[in-house]
C-alpha cells in the first residue's frame, strides 16, 4: 500500500483502504469484532498507527459492513454508528476518515415476500441514526435505492440526515450498463441525479459532503477493457465525467455540477475550455457553466475518492 501511495502522491490523491469490519479476527486479534469491545477498540487504534506510519498521508477506511454477506455490527446487536464511530475513533488522531457504505440489505431475502421493501433498506437502517455519526464519518449513499441499476430514482436516504457528512456515490464500471463492452455514456445520468432536488429546493450536489465513484480500472491495455477509438462515450471516459461533476456549480448543460467550494481550492483556470451537452436538446455544444443563480463560473475542485468495484 505505501509503494501504491506514492506512485499516486505526485497526482494529489490521497490512499484510502477497503478493510473488513472482522479485520481483527481475521489478523490475528481477538476474537471478536463487537465495536465496543476495549480490546477491539485498542487493536483497531494500533493498526492504524502502524498504517500511518508507512503512508502518513493515509486518507482513511472504507467499510462496507451487514450487506451481501459482509460481517458488521449487527452480529453484536450493535448500530452501524457504533461499527463506523470505532473506526473514527481510530482515525481521528491522524487526521483521517471514515467512509461508511450505506448499502445495507439482507440479500437472503425472499422476493416474494412483499413485506420486505429493498428499496427502503438503507433508508430504514440509517435515519433513526441521524446525529449519532462522528464528524470524521461520512456515510457514502448510493446515488439510487437498488443498486446502480439502469433506471432509478434518487435515493431517499439522500438530504434525510442532514447533520451527517453524507457522500453520493456513483458507478464508473458498467455493472448493469453493459458489462464494459457496450457504449454507455453515463455522464447524463449522473449530472441528472446531483442536480435533483430532493426537498424542491436544494439539489443533491449541495446537500453532499463529496462525491465517490466506484471505478472500473484494472491491468488492460486500455485500463477498462474497452478498446474504443472513441473514449468519451467508453468506460474510460467516465471517469473524465466523474471528475468534470467535481468542479464547481451545476448547469443546465450536465457539464459540471454542484458541490460545496474546497476552502482553498485552486479556481478553474481562466479562459479553461468549458464543453457541455444542453439536456433540452441532447445534442453536441458549448456553453458557458452556471450556477443556480444564473451566474456563469467555477467554484474550484472537489476531492475526488475513487474505489475499485
Amino acid at each position: 500500500m505505501a509503494a501504491i501511495a506514492g506512485a499516486l502522491r505526485p497526482y494529489g490523491i490521497r490512499t484510502h483502504l477497503s478493510v473488513s469490519f472482522a479485520a481483527p479476527m481475521l489478523l490475528g486479534g481477538p476474537d471478536t469484532a463487537d465495536p465496543l469491545d476495549p480490546a477491539v477498540r485498542d487493536w483497531w487504534a494500533r493498526a492504524t498507527a502502524r498504517v500511518y506510519e508507512a503512508v502518513p498521508d493515509f486518507g482513511g477506511y472504507v467499510v462496507k459492513a451487514d450487506s451481501e454477506g459482509r460481517p458488521g455490527p449487527f452480529a453484536y446487536g450493535r448500530s452501524h454508528a457504533d461499527g463506523a464511530n470505532m473506526l473514527a475513533a481510530a482515525l481521528e488522531p491522524h487526521g483521517g476518515t471514515v467512509h461508511w457504505r450505506a448499502f445495507v440489505y439482507d440479500h437472503r431475502q425472499d422476493w416474494r415476500d412483499r413485506s420486505t421493501d429493498r428499496a427502503r433498506a438503507a433508508y430504514d437502517h440509517f435515519t433513526p441514526l441521524e446525529g449519532e455519526f462522528a464528524d470524521n464519518a461520512v456515510l457514502q449513499v448510493k446515488h439510487g435505492p437498488m443498486d446502480f441499476q439502469v433506471r432509478e430514482p434518487v435515493s431517499p436516504l439522500i438530504g434525510a440526515m442532514p447533520d451527517t457528512r453524507l457522500a453520493v456515490e456513483l458507478q464508473i464500471t458498467q455493472e448493469y450498463t453493459g458489462q464494459q463492452k457496450h457504449v454507455c455514456w453515463l455522464g447524463p445520468m449522473w449530472s441528472e441525479v446531483l442536480r435533483f432536488r430532493p426537498d424542491g429546493e436544494v439539489p443533491v450536489g449541495r446537500l453532499a459532503d463529496g462525491l465517490v465513484a466506484v471505478s472500473n480500472a484494472g491491468d488492460d491495455r486500455f485500463w477498462t477493457g474497452h478498446p474504443s477509438p472513441r473514449p468519451t462515450c467508453t468506460p474510460s471516459g467516465g471517469w473524465r465525467g466523474i471528475r468534470r461533476r467535481t468542479r464547481g456549480p451545476c448547469s443546465t448543460s450536465g457539464s459540471r455540477c454542484l458541490r460545496p467550494p474546497r476552502p482553498g481550492a485552486r479556481p478553474l483556470r481562466r479562459g479553461a475550455p468549458r464543453h457541455g451537452v444542453p439536456a433540452e436538446r441532447g445534442v453536441r455544444g458549448v456553453q458557458p457553466v452556471r450556477g443556480t443563480d444564473g451566474r456563469p463560473g467555477g467554484e474550484g475542485a472537489a476531492r475526488l475518492p475513487v474505489q475499485r468495484a
